[in-house]
């Protein structure tokens, strides 16, 4: 892709955008009490919360349909406690977890949402213009933080022959990089493919699965087979709204 035939104006809106959407900051945890403002606000979060727990999942949700705490102690290469809510567990945000415990079970959806949509705007801001793309995004810095997230970022828009650093750093040089690829809905489709290689990539050598070689998906199958139903879920609905 050649970013040099973007006209500059159009690129200036590009930066512009960008400053905007680096100033607008997620309300705090404890602003969220009626969930029905938020609903549209945190789409995209709360789709990352069906990602951790289907709505038809009984085994993470009551009977109600609302988030329930599960036990991830037979979990294989589980490191991240006994047990979580919508994949908040008591290791990597134990705060967010003592909140959910303690919140009235209908309630703990939304919160969940607000949480994951403000974890990943700390971190990683835009410009998104493409919510596709957003949504990847989003959901890969939930599960592999932000440095995880970006390296994949990275080893995708290097598939597609574009030069940038991999460094898991999210600096100007990603974050415009991929502002220019979303500007094209081929372009688009073409980075959620490569995100999706690199995924696969990345759980087999930068954050290996317990037992899982790089030449096999045979080890630990059961929880190879999530992985992939996992990406691939992520993916389908990422190009619904690309």
């Amino acid at each position: 892709m050649d970013v040099s035939k973007i006209p500059c104006l159009r690129r200036l809106r590009i930066f512009t955008k960008r400053r905007q959407w680096a100033s607008k900051a997620s309300p705090s945890i404890e602003e969220v009490d009626d969930e029905r403002p938020y609903r549209a606000q945190y789409w995209l979060a709360l789709k990352v919360v069906e990602q951790e727990s289907h709505p038809r999942d009984r085994t993470r949700r009551d009977k109600n349909g609302y988030l329930k705490r599960y036990g991830l102690g037979l979990t294989p290469g589980n490191g991240g406690g006994r047990y979580e809510y919508a994949g908040m567990n008591q290791r990597d945000h134990p705060e967010m977890y003592r909140q959910l415990e303690s919140a009235p079970p209908r309630r703990r959806e939304i919160m969940a949402a607000a949480y994951i949509d403000g974890y990943f705007r700390q971190f990683i801001k835009g410009p998104w213009f493409n919510a596709g793309v957003e949504f990847l995004m989003m959901n890969g810095c939930f599960n592999l933080g932000p440095t995880g997230v970006t390296v994949i970022a990275q080893w995708a828009l290097e598939d597609l022959g574009l030069e940038v650093k991999v460094d898991g750093q999210w600096g100007p040089e990603t974050r415009d990089t991929l502002a220019v690829v979303q500007e094209s809905r081929e372009n688009v489709a073409e980075f959620i493919a490569a995100f999706r290689k690199a995924c696969e990539r990345y759980a087999k050598t930068s954050n290996p699965v317990p037992g899982l070689s790089k030449e096999s998906n045979d080890a630990n199958s059961n929880v190879w087979a999530e992985l992939v139903n996992r990406w691939n879920n992520a993916i389908t609905f990422a190009l619904s709204i690309a």
